[in-house]
């Protein structure tokens, strides 16, 4: 049982490690360019208050700003939810695709088992025989 803890990570997520340090690298790159683009927004929103205050006021200015501001948070919003919805529909066609397909071979394994029995008993000793012998290669009992 031990060999097949070993083997599952292998065969599902590849060489883990590498993912890993790639991941970490990205999050750092990541944060330097989330640092800078903090500060351009900043420097673009003191220039956009200087630049409007000179022509309308410092009070309507700073009513300009936020309220462009705020109008781009509700349209990112409105994108997010749009995106989330759809990941959501997503997700349910893929659980309704992977249950049609499970019942699919169900009825297959019973269609076989019912007309051949024989056929069905020599198919399930051929599996466990495959993974009888690759589970014994990988043995770190010794």
């Amino acid at each position: 049982m031990g060999s097949w803890l070993a083997l599952l990570p292998g065969l599902f997520f590849g060489d883990i490690d590498l993912k890993l340090q790639s991941c970490k690298r990205n999050a750092g790159f990541s944060a330097v360019v989330l640092l800078f683009v903090v500060t351009a927004y900043v420097f673009l929103m003191i220039a956009a208050a200087i630049a409007l205050s000179a022509v309308y006021g410092a009070l309507t200015a700073s009513l300009i700003i936020g309220g462009a501001s705020l109008g781009l948070a509700l349209v990112l919003v409105g994108v997010m939810a749009s995106l989330n919805a759809r990941d959501r529909r997503i997700a349910a066609e893929r659980r309704t695709r992977k249950a049609a397909a499970t019942n699919l071979a169900m009825a297959t394994g019973l269609t076989l088992f019912r007309k051949n029995p024989l056929v069905a008993v020599g198919a399930a000793i051929a599996i466990g025989t495959v993974l009888g012998l690759t589970v014994g290669k990988r043995r770190d009992d010794d």
